[in-house]
C-alpha cells in the first residue's frame, strides 16, 4: 500500500500498527477492534449485505457504541429485505460460534440482539440473532482500514488529564511540534480522500459528494439519518421538478412531515399543508425507502440545527443545478477570502418560512436567521468539501485542483471548538487553551483530533500502554 507523506507522524502511525498490519498479511481475521470500527463508521458496500439465510439488510443506524457490559452496539436500527423496520442491539464477534462459546444465548443483557455481525461464519445457531457475514463486504481492504483506523476502540473513555505525551511535547521546540501537528493533520485529510474514493468507485462521484454533505449535516446526533437520506438521493425528483417539490419528498422520506396540521401559526400551517399536497401524491412510490421518525434525535440538538433546517438547506442544494459544478470552480479560483466565497455558494438565499423558522413546529422569531452559520461552513469544508475536491483531483490526475485542496486546508481559519479539542490540549499541552501561534487554523484542530483518535482511543486512559510517549522518544 502506497502511504501518505507525512513525515514523523506517519513513521509513528506505521510503527504503533505495525502488528495489526502482519496479522492482515498472513491473512488472519481483524482484531475485533478493528471490525468494531468498521461498522460503527459503516466502512461497507452497504448494497451487498446479506445475512446467511439470504436475506438483505438496510442499515439506518449501526447504533450506539456501548461502553459498558453487553452487546457492542445498542439502539440500532436494522430492516430486514420485506420485513418491517426493527430495532435492538448488535452484537461484532469475529467468528459466529463466539454466540455460543461466550455465553450470550444464555445472558439478559443480550436479549434485545437483532443481529450479529462476524468476520467468519464458523457455527450456525438455532434461535439466535440473524448473522451478517461481513468479510468481502469493507468499502475499502481491511489493510488500507487498519492504517487510516490504527487499532482505536470506540469503548475507551478518554479522561481529560494530562498525558505522559506532555513532557516530550514540552521539548520539541514550536516548530518540530508544528510539523509533527501538521503531519497528524495531513494524515487525517488523506483519511477523509481516502473514504471517499472507496465510496465513489461503489456509486460515483456526484453521489459521494452528496452523501457527505448529508451525513456533515447531521452533526452529533442525526449523522445516520441524514446519510441514509443521502443515500437516497438518486430516486429524487431533478432540479427541474423545484424547490418545494424536493423539499417535501425529502421531509416525507424522512418521516418527519406532521401527521397533523401544526396549529402553532398561521404561516407553519400553510406551509405543512403545501408539503402535504405534494406528498400525498407520491408518497406510494418511496413507501420502500421511508426512514422511521424515531431514529431521528432532538434532546440536545441547537434549534438552528433542526433537522427541519438541515432539510430545508440540502433541498435548496438539490433544486441548484450548478450547485456541484460552482464547488469545483471555487476550488482553484477561491478569491482572497475562501471562506466568504465558499458561504456565498453553501448558504442560500432565504426569503419566506425558513428565514424565520427554526422547525415546523416553532413560533416565528424576531431575528432572521440564516440557513447555514459561519462555523458550519468551516466544518463542511474540511470535512466535505476539501477531501471530495482533493479525493476526485488524485483520482482523476488534476494536480492544479488537488494541491488547490490541500492549500485551501492548511490556510482554513480554525472552526468551533469542541469537547476533543479541550481533551487533546490538556492531555497533549497541560493547557486549557494553546498558545501557538499557527494555533489558529483548522489544520491545527484536526491534527489534535486524529491524535486523540490514534492514540488516545487506542490505550488505557491513563497511559500506561501508549506507545505515542515511545515513539516520541524516538524521534
Amino acid at each position: 500500500m502506497e502511504q501518505p507523506p507525512g513525515g514523523a507522524y506517519n513513521w509513528i502511525k506505521r510503527e504503533s500498527i505495525k502488528e495489526l498490519i502482519l496479522r492482515e498479511n498472513v491473512h488472519d481475521a481483524p482484531p475485533e477492534s478493528v471490525m468494531l470500527m468498521i461498522w460503527q463508521h459503516q466502512r461497507l458496500n452497504r448494497d451487498a449485505l446479506v445475512t446467511i439465510d439470504g436475506r438483505r439488510i438496510r442499515v439506518l443506524h449501526p447504533g450506539f457504541v456501548n461502553g459498558g457490559e453487553g452487546p457492542d452496539f445498542t439502539n440500532a436500527v436494522i430492516q430486514f429485505d420485506g420485513e418491517n423496520v426493527r430495532k435492538g442491539d448488535v452484537e461484532v464477534d469475529v467468528l459466529s460460534s463466539n454466540w455460543l462459546a461466550h455465553g450470550h444465548f444464555s445472558d439478559c443483557r443480550y436479549r434485545n440482539v437483532v443481529l450479529q455481525v462476524v468476520w467468519y461464519v464458523d457455527h450456525t445457531h438455532i434461535g439466535g440473532p440473524p448473522i451478517l457475514p461481513i468479510r468481502g463486504c469493507t468499502d475499502s481492504p481491511v489493510i488500507e482500514l487498519m492504517w487510516w483506523y490504527g487499532r482505536c476502540d470506540p469503548r475507551i473513555a478518554i479522561l481529560p488529564v494530562k498525558g505522559r505525551c506532555a513532557e516530550i511535547f514540552s521539548k520539541l521546540g514550536e516548530d518540530r511540534l508544528r510539523k509533527f501537528v501538521e503531519g497528524a493533520a495531513e494524515h487525517r485529510l488523506a483519511s477523509k480522500v481516502a473514504r471517499f474514493t472507496a465510496r465513489a468507485a461503489l456509486v460515483g462521484w456526484t453521489q459521494s459528494l452528496w452523501e457527505g454533505l448529508f451525513r456533515s449535516l447531521g452533526y452529533k446526533h442525526n449523522t445516520w439519518p441524514m446519510f441514509c437520506l443521502g443515500e437516497l438521493r438518486p430516486i429524487l425528483p431533478g432540479p427541474e421538478a423545484g424547490l418545494e417539490t424536493i423539499q417535501s419528498i425529502l421531509f416525507g422520506l424522512s418521516g418527519l412531515l406532521p401527521h397533523e396540521l401544526p396549529r402553532k401559526s398561521r404561516e407553519i400551517e400553510e406551509y405543512v399543508r403545501r408539503m402535504w399536497h405534494i406528498w400525498w401524491r407520491c408518497q406510494t412510490q418511496y413507501h420502500r425507502y421511508l426512514i422511521p421518525s424515531e431514529i431521528w434525535r432532538f434532546k440536545g440538538v441547537r434549534p438552528t440545527n433542526h433537522p427541519h433546517r438541515r432539510l430545508a438547506l440540502v433541498s435548496h442544494w438539490l433544486a441548484d443545478p450548478g450547485f456541484i459544478m460552482q464547488l469545483e470552480h471555487w476550488a482553484t479560483n477561491p478569491g482572497t477570502k475562501p471562506w466568504s466565497s465558499l458561504q456565498e455558494i453553501l448558504v442560500p438565499k432565504v426569503n419566506g418560512f425558513w428565514e424565520t423558522h427554526y422547525s415546523l413546529f416553532s413560533s416565528a422569531c424576531r431575528i432572521h436567521s440564516q440557513l447555514l452559520g459561519k462555523h458550519r461552513v468551516t466544518d463542511l469544508a474540511v470535512n466535505v468539501v476539501i477531501p471530495w475536491l482533493r479525493a476526485k483531483a488524485l483520482a482523476t490526475g488534476d494536480h492544479k485542483l488537488a494541491d488547490a485542496a490541500m492549500k485551501l486546508y492548511f490556510d482554513w481559519p480554525a472552526g468551533q471548538d469542541n469537547s476533543i479539542l479541550k481533551v487533546a490540549r490538556e492531555r497533549f499541552f497541560g493547557l486549557r487553551e494553546c498558545k501557538f501561534s499557527w494555533e489558529k487554523t483548522a489544520a491545527f484542530q484536526q491534527g489534535l483530533i486524529q491524535l486523540v483518535h490514534d492514540f488516545c482511543c487506542n490505550r488505557d486512559p491513563i497511559c500506561t500502554q501508549c506507545r505515542l510517549v515511545e515513539m516520541l522518544s524516538r524521534l
